[in-house]
Parts: C-alpha cells; structure tokens; sequence
C-alpha cells in the first residue's frame, strides 16, 4: 500500500518536472542547493522517500514499495511524463519505476549507483558505528563526523 510522500517544490513552476529521488541516507534536503540550480530548466520536486525524512516511516522499505509510492505521488498530482534524477538507493528506484512505466519517464538520471546487485558488507561497519553513536550527546553534524572518525 503507498505511502504519501513529503515533498520540496524548489522552484521552476511551468518548467517540465524533474523529480529527484535522494540516496540511502539522505532526504529532500540533501538536494536543495542542486535543485535550486536545476530550477532554471525544470520545475524540480525532491522527494522524501518513505522511510526517510519527512515521509511515513512504514514497512515494508523494498524498491518494490518506494517506487510504487512515487508513482501515487506522480498520479496525485496528475503528471505525467517526468525526468527522473535518482542518487544511490534513490537511483535504484528511480530505474525501477522507469524499467516499470517507461510510457511515464521522459529522462532517466542515475547518480553513483549502476543497475546491478551489491554487497552492503562494506558498509555493515559503518552502520554499526553509526549505531552505536549517542545522538543525544551530539548538537552537530561535525560532532558526529568527529565522533565516528
């Protein structure tokens, strides 16, 4: 069952839309300062996965599940050809949902990731750390880079 997403509109209205699809730890406000760059071509809509940012934190969270969430956003808001930009795990959904509807993506930007499987052992650490880190001790993003370092 879709979720509905939350969304940044950030800016180029009448513009053809770009939708962009943030990566595994991330969220629409990764992409703010890009898409507001990009606003001087399109109309640029970044999305909050589910899971992720503002968005419902609803199971399950499989490619399967957030690319159908996209396609109730598109379908909500009546567009229908869209570009498409997706980074990472954003990138992997994005490639779904364009493989899926192709009738629906005008064009498809894929950012670091390519359409194969990965092993995420490499990250299992990194994740671990993170994990282990007490976010109630920490006022900023540096403090916690400093913390994992």
């Amino acid at each position: 069952m879709p979720v509905t997403l939350n969304y940044r509109d950030l800016g180029g209205t009448g513009r053809p839309p770009l939708v962009i699809l943030h990566g595994l730890l991330g969220s629409s406000r990764n992409w703010q300062a890009a898409g507001r760059a990009l606003a001087e071509r399109y109309h640029v809509l970044a999305l909050d996965l589910r899971g992720h940012g503002q968005s419902p934190h609803a199971r399950p969270v499989t490619y399967e599940a957030m690319a159908g969430d996209v396609m109730a956003w598109l379908d909500a808001r009546e567009l229908g050809r869209v570009s498409l930009l997706g980074h990472s795990m954003g990138g992997k959904v994005a490639m779904l949902l364009a493989c899926r509807n192709p009738d629906r993506v005008e064009r498809l930007f894929v950012v670091d990731v390519a359409p194969k499987g990965y092993r995420w052992a490499s990250n299992r650490e990194a994740f671990a750390a993170m994990n282990e880190l007490d976010l109630t001790s920490l006022g900023s993003r540096a403090e916690a880079e400093r913390a994992l370092a």
